[in-house]
């Protein structure tokens, strides 16, 4: 599956490229969803509205929110 991919952490350890990799997931620039890595959690994005948020699942609580 073709999906931007994109790291908001700032850190350089890769966690992202671990993650694609292992859920069979390749980068594509193109995409208008991007899977976004934030310092906070793993979250979906539309790019076309990056200022509505994106949906991200608080696996600890077992709820969905949507930001």
């Amino acid at each position: 599956m073709q999906i931007c991919l994109m790291d908001e952490t700032g850190a350089t350890d890769g966690a992202l490229s671990v993650l694609a990799a292992r859920w069979g997931l390749e980068h594509d620039e193109d995409n208008p969803m991007a899977l976004v890595l934030t310092p906070l959690h793993l979250e979906l994005r539309k790019r076309a509205a990056p200022t509505r948020g994106g949906s991200f699942v608080h696996v600890v609580g077992g709820g969905r929110a949507v930001g």
